[in-house]
């Protein structure tokens, strides 16, 4: 699935991944939350409209399918 409304992806430390639909005028509104993307800090992130890739300090490569529904 792709989506072509543009998202906003943020990680922590934690190894948390958040995707935010910037779209809206005032808040970003959450609309995915990957709480354990990763077991350790999310240092890059790549993506294009399919995918999203990201590489962490606990030594992994992680990929996911955007699914992104309104």
């Amino acid at each position: 699935t792709q989506t072509d409304r543009p998202l906003l992806c943020s990680v922590c430390k934690e190894g948390t991944m958040k995707f935010w639909d910037i779209t809206t005028s005032r808040r970003f509104k959450l609309v995915e939350e990957l709480p354990k993307a990763h077991s350790e800090s999310i240092y890059s992130v790549c993506s294009n409209k399919y995918m999203v890739f990201t590489a962490s300090s606990d030594q992994t490569i992680g990929f996911w399918k955007l699914s992104v529904h309104d």
